[in-house]
């Protein structure tokens, strides 16, 4: 998995849990080392809850662009912005 990690860190990675992330990005590129007994519990757990957080952030961005609709705020979300938190 240490291909997946980046080889320049900046400073806002410093304190970043990497963790989820590279278990996210072993699950979907289909690494082997994330077959790891080790890994099991947590990437179950990113899984199982991964899900309910992608709908609730659709349906903030939903709402946000509900209100810019509806004139009472200026700030709207592209397909950009929604595609980034497909």
């Amino acid at each position: 998995m240490d291909e997946l990690l980046p080889k320049v860190q900046s400073r806002n990675m410093k304190d970043m849990n990497m963790k989820p992330l590279l278990l996210i990005l072993g699950h979907v590129l289909k690494d082997d080392n994330i077959r790891n007994p080790i890994f099991k519990e947590g990437l179950s757990e990113i899984l199982r809850q991964g899900v309910h957080h992608l709908n609730m952030m659709i349906d903030v961005a939903m709402e946000i662009n509900a209100i810019a609709r509806q004139g009472h705020s200026a700030k709207k979300l592209g397909w950009n912005a929604i595609q980034s938190i497909i």
